[in-house]
């Protein structure tokens, strides 16, 4: 799932990316805020999920034991919650892999570094600051209690359904506000049982290019 906060964004996800992964891939054009606000993102990444593992192998030649989830920034936070929402469909939905490219995992810290240092730190980093940052989330979740739901901030998940979802790298950048977050939701998947490389990217900043080589 490409970037853009869950109000930007475009079919056509990175060429870098398309390019060296040697898979298909499959990018979701879900419904952008604030026209469409949470959860209609959410709804249309599980739909298109289930699509794919129901008519994927008739319709795209794609081996449907092996899908793995991805994305960046906004597009992170989609993927993480796809991979617990896979988790949660009766009858589970198999996934083997996810990439979190500085995923968006908690929509309720604030600007002032709570409880994400990051936030503060890199405040005056450029392109996101803290303050664009409320802005995409007032746009995307202008609910405030729908902010804290796990299908909106997946640190929030429960833990049982957190040991369900597949391995996973998570690709972080230093000098980026999201960096704190990610990291906490790296750990989180560690403390329930899983094996996940953290990758943090030294003087990188959100815009940066996603190098193929993390797939």
């Amino acid at each position: 799932m490409d970037a853009g906060k869950h109000k930007f964004g475009e079919l056509q996800v990175q060429p870098i990316v398309v390019s060296g992964a040697k898979c298909v891939v499959v990018s979701v054009d879900y419904r952008l805020a604030p026209e469409n606000p949470y959860p209609a993102a959410v709804e249309d990444v599980v739909d298109s999920l289930q699509w794919l593992y129901a008519k994927g192998s008739a319709e795209l030649n794609v081996d449907v034991k092996r899908i793995a989830v991805g994305g960046s920034s906004s597009g992170g936070n989609l993927a993480a919650i796809l991979a617990l929402k896979a988790a949660e469909h009766n009858p589970p939905i198999p996934l083997v892999f996810q990439l979190l490219f500085v995923p968006v995992t908690d929509n309720v810290c604030n600007p002032n570094g709570q409880p994400h240092y990051s936030w503060h730190e890199n405040r005056n980093t450029v392109w996101l600051s803290p303050e664009r940052m409320i802005w995409f989330r007032n746009n995307y979740l202008p609910n405030l209690e729908d902010r804290a739901k796990w299908d909106a901030s997946p640190l929030f998940a429960p833990d049982e359904l957190v040991r369900q979802v597949p391995k996973a790298l998570v690709v972080l950048t230093e000098l980026d506000i999201l960096r704190d977050e990610g990291a906490a939701y790296g750990e989180k998947l560690r403390r329930d049982g899983w094996y996940v490389p953290c990758s943090v990217r030294s003087r990188w900043i959100l815009t940066e290019p996603l190098g193929a080589s993390c797939w």
